[in-house]
């Protein structure tokens, strides 16, 4: 499968070029999107440092960036400029006092990816709202296709496969399909989706559905959940909220129906008692044990190499100390306060206000989710700042038009007024 994945990255960076020369850079950008949904690694076995298909594609597109910014002079990072700023210096600061190899070296290039690298690609490579609108179809699609085999290795093998599809996690699988069905819900609630577009979010909808319940991802379930209620609560469109639920429950029930005993119990069984749950508190407390030796910085970045506490907070206090901790959340908090500009700033543009929503309820999944699991993971845990980068292409766009129109206001204002012709 591995090999297959490495073929498929090489067809797509084939295929991309010349179609990038003819409808500009973005291309690579939905074929990113695309391979989000399957974080395989392209070498034969799993190591610590390996990458999947979008790595290859977004290597390649930070090139272009720097290419864009040399040539430019120019880089849009709006808000969570120095936010990221800070929390990059932390976390480079952490890493090289202490160096422990390869894997610090993977666990801060994974960090450096999974956010500066992300938002700045999808802030300045192609800003046009058509480009962010066919990214979320493009992860939609790439939903479909895993959502399908999923349904086919549950068939064939039970939910023993499907919580494995094709090798991928089911806590990997959770998000990915937690993701998928927020951005089929947000542009169905945005009331542009009609016809065939309509039936393809709606077919979207319930494939991601099943994914993520044959996942048995609990942690998805809820971030899931929160960020359906943070779209509930944004657009206030209850009757569209409704006809969404009305394909989620049937699909759900369809699905839980279908479950073998053994899986429903698994599912349901939050008893402190039971292994998952257990082995999360004890890596959760070796983790803090890192925290407790140097409170301030931490042991370093690497420490998830060894241990993963399933929580971005408690890993972040074992690894980078309260420094470490206070910086994450100040580009958590920068990343919040640039959607709800971009939000303010496109109530009159319902393309770019949706898209703009969608990338926030994207990036709510994963920020919930990564305080129940794996945050820094490939694939999927690159969307949710991909989606802070689209927002700052918004407001940079916005911003360009205001410029533009005061512009032309204060020329106008000094064009010469006609004399008026004496009596």
């Amino acid at each position: 499968m591995n090999f297959i994945f490495a073929i498929l990255t090489g067809i797509a960076l084939v295929v991309c070029v010349p179609f990038s020369r003819r409808y500009g850079p973005g291309v690579f950008l939905l074929a990113i999107c695309v391979f989000l949904p399957f974080p395989l690694s392209l070498q034969a076995e799993d190591l610590s440092g390996n990458l999947c298909g979008a790595d290859i594609l977004m290597a390649v597109m930070t090139a272009y960036l720097v290419v864009v910014v040399s040539r430019e002079g120019r880089l849009k990072a709006g808000p969570v400029a120095v936010p990221l700023a800070v929390f990059l210096a932390a976390a480079s600061i952490s890493a090289v006092a202490s160096w422990a190899g390869l894997g610090t070296a993977v666990s801060l290039g994974r960090m450096v990816l999974g956010t500066v690298i992300a938002m700045l690609i999808f802030a300045n490579v192609d800003g046009r709202i058509s480009t962010a609108r066919r990214c979320f179809d493009a992860y939609l699609l790439g939903c479909c296709i895993l959502g399908t085999i999923s349904i086919v290795s549950f068939v064939i093998g039970g939910f023993h496969s499907s919580e494995y599809t094709l090798g991928i996690n089911k806590n990997g699988l959770g998000p990915i399909f937690g993701c998928g069905i927020v951005t089929a819900m947000t542009f169905l609630l945005s009331g542009d989706a009609r016809g065939k577009r309509r039936m393809w979010l709606l077919a979207a909808l319930a494939c991601s559905t099943v994914g993520i319940l044959f996942s048995l991802s609990r942690g998805a379930w809820i971030a899931t959940a929160v960020g359906s209620l943070f779209l509930l609560l944004s657009t206030g469109r209850v009757k569209a909220f409704g006809a969404a639920v009305l394909v989620l429950v049937p699909a759900a029930y369809l699905c839980w129906s279908q479950l073998p005993e053994e899986a429903t119990n698994y599912a349901t069984d939050v008893s402190p008692e039971t292994y998952v749950i257990k082995s999360r508190f004890d890596s959760m407390d070796v983790a803090l044990d890192g925290f407790r030796k140097d409170p301030a910085f931490g042991v370093g970045v690497g420490l998830r190499k060894y241990v993963e506490p399933h929580n971005v907070l408690v890993l972040t206090l074992g690894e980078m100390g309260l420094v470490g901790l206070a910086a994450l959340l100040f580009a958590f908090a920068s990343a919040l306060y640039t959607f709800r500009l971009a939000l303010r700033c496109t109530v009159d543009d319902l393309l770019a206000n949706v898209g703009v929503r969608a990338a926030a309820a994207v990036c709510l999944v994963t920020t919930i989710h990564g305080c129940m699991d794996v945050y820094w993971r490939r694939g999927v845990g690159v969307l949710g700042w991909a989606g802070v980068g689209m927002a700052v292409s918004v407001l940079a766009r916005h911003r360009r038009q205001t410029l533009a129109r005061e512009a032309d206001r204060r020329a106008i204002a000094r064009r010469p007024r006609p004399v008026a012709a004496a009596p």
